[in-house]
């Protein structure tokens, strides 16, 4: 049995309106402001999703980003710094406006902002 992850662990709040990301690992779910998101988001940006929710607030390496997303692949010399930007870009989108909370870290990586939690 996979892990579920708390709300409480990762509030992301606007001026006004609470939002919530909130990430199932055992259904492969992600629920942006109570909504899921699933039918729009790639494996790949699921896999993302969740490594981000894993160490929110922490920024991820490139590196770390390839070597878990792209796991399956033998030849990981064939995967760039730009098909991650280009997968958090897709990310972005797919979360709409909680795609604001994915915060580049230029010429390091990714991090999921929890914001004033």
């Amino acid at each position: 049995m996979g892990e579920f992850f708390d709300a409480d662990k990762l509030v992301v709040k606007d001026k006004e309106v609470q939002q919530f990301i909130v990430v199932d690992e055992d259904r492969r779910e992600v629920l942006a402001g109570g909504k899921e998101l699933q039918p729009s988001m790639t494996g790949n940006e699921l896999e993302l999703i969740l490594l981000l929710y894993k160490n929110q607030g922490k920024a991820v390496p490139h590196e770390e980003i390839m070597d878990w997303v792209w796991r399956e692949v033998t030849n990981r010399d064939t995967i760039l710094r730009q098909d991650v930007n280009t997968l958090a870009h897709r990310l972005r989108k797919s979360l709409r406006e909680h795609g604001k909370y994915i915060e580049n870290i230029p010429s390091y990586g990714y991090r999921l902002d929890p914001g004033d939690s």
